[in-house]
């Protein structure tokens, strides 16, 4: 119960997606149900899942313990967390499987590595001893609050922070702030952040040494660092377009400022690609690296970040002439 799994329902009902969507797309659990069925459910959340043909209850543990064999070891292998950890914005198992961990661990499924060989599974990095929180330093989101010393890094990741909807333009807490603290969807302090990453060392340990384990972990670190300064541009030019009127603020937005939590309905490509920034490159190329995965980390993430800042940069410019021009005719 003190894990995301636990949450994974609510999650998505959090979400403004999840009630933008037609009904066919969430009956007979379809779309982001299909993954997002794992989680504590109220009474009321079960008989409306019923109706729509669902088979669980409370807390869908056999979303990796499949029912009717429901074995521990069958959950214990990676490939049970292909079915959700994969895809565009969430490529883990891709990132894992092409990895050396992953390659080892599938050479050692085939009887080709010994058994004794280390290779290690999902969940022996983030289940550790089966603890089921599934919890990491940086979280999904790759964000923090408490970083100190780096200033440069500390303005971009308060960019983030507001473009995530968690605060507001005086840089004060909002309501989805104290929502996403409650459950620990990011890391509230650098002390907190510092005790998460001295387990994930431990457990590195166990084939590494804390050298070694440390140094890969601080790759991981330095890519969020670097992504977070290029994601924070791009935010930024996006909001002065709002500010000066060059693009009109979609009337979803609560501020002049982009909402990643918030997706449009009709958005403009500057925005989708903005989004695209966020939700899929820069989730691509920290997880990447921290998967020990280059092709994700730099050729799927860093390396389309850095295009799609250049390409956000001329689309503001073009935008701007195309407003400019306007004005001249207009005047003439």
């Amino acid at each position: 119960m003190a894990g995301k799994h636990a949450d994974a329902w609510y999650a998505m009902q959090a979400l403004p997606t999840a009630h933008w969507k037609s009904m066919n797309s969430l009956d007979g659990i379809k779309d982001c149900v299909s993954c997002h069925r794992i989680g504590l459910k109220s009474r009321s959340d079960i008989k409306k899942l019923l109706k729509q043909g669902a088979g669980f209850g409370m807390a869908s543990c056999d979303v990796c313990h499949t029912r009717h064999t429901f074995f521990k070891k069958e959950a214990q292998q990676p490939q049970a967390c292909e079915t959700c950890h994969s895809g565009a914005d969430h490529a883990q198992w891709e990132m894992y499987s092409g990895s050396k961990h992953g390659v080892r661990y599938g050479l050692k499924q085939m009887g080709i590595l010994p058994k004794s060989t280390s290779a290690p599974t999902c969940q022996t990095c983030h289940m550790a001893e089966g603890d089921h929180e599934v919890r990491t330093a940086w979280g999904f989101l790759g964000i923090r609050l408490g970083m100190q010393g780096d200033k440069e890094w500390i303005t971009a990741s308060e960019t983030i922070f507001r473009a995530l909807g968690l605060t507001d333009s005086e840089g004060k807490p909002t309501p989805s702030m104290k929502v996403m603290k409650r459950r620990n969807v990011f890391r509230k302090s650098d002390a907190e952040w510092k005790a998460e990453r001295e387990k994930m060392l431990v457990n590195c340990s166990g084939c590494h040494t804390i050298s070694f384990a440390d140094e890969a972990l601080n790759k991981g670190d330095r890519m969020i660092r670097k992504t977070d300064l290029i994601m924070a541009e791009a935010i930024r030019i996006v909001a002065a377009l709002y500010k000066d009127g060059t693009l009109q603020k979609p009337e979803e937005y609560k501020q002049p400022f982009p909402d990643f939590m918030i997706p449009l309905k009709n958005p403009r490509s500057i925005e989708i690609k903005l989004w695209r920034m966020f939700g899929e490159y820069r989730m691509r190329a920290f997880h990447g690296t921290f998967h020990g995965n280059p092709t994700y980390a730099f050729w799927s993430g860093l390396g389309e970040m850095e295009q799609a800042l250049s390409e956000i940069k001329e689309m503001a410019a073009d935008l701007r002439g195309k407003v400019r021009m306007k004005k001249s005719a207009s005047n003439q």
